[in-house]
């Protein structure tokens, strides 16, 4: 059973209850570093041997005060 810390919708809620809005959003099948048990090592990244390429471990968003 994996979970993240704050679901995709609460990140995007707390930025527009602060007036930010999002100009880019990615989201990338690999992390820079083995974050959990059950990570391996491909090129220098990270994925979770069970999960490879199924679902994004990490993104970056980029937002503005409007």
């Amino acid at each position: 059973h994996i979970t993240w810390n704050h679901g995709v919708s609460e990140v995007f809620n707390a930025l527009k209850s602060n007036y930010l809005r999002v100009t880019d959003f990615e989201e990338y099948l690999t992390a820079p570093y083995p974050f959990m048990p059950g990570c391996i090592q491909s090129n220098g990244l990270y994925q979770i041997e069970k999960l490879k390429g199924i679902i994004p471990l990490m993104y970056s968003l980029s937002a503005y005060k409007s």
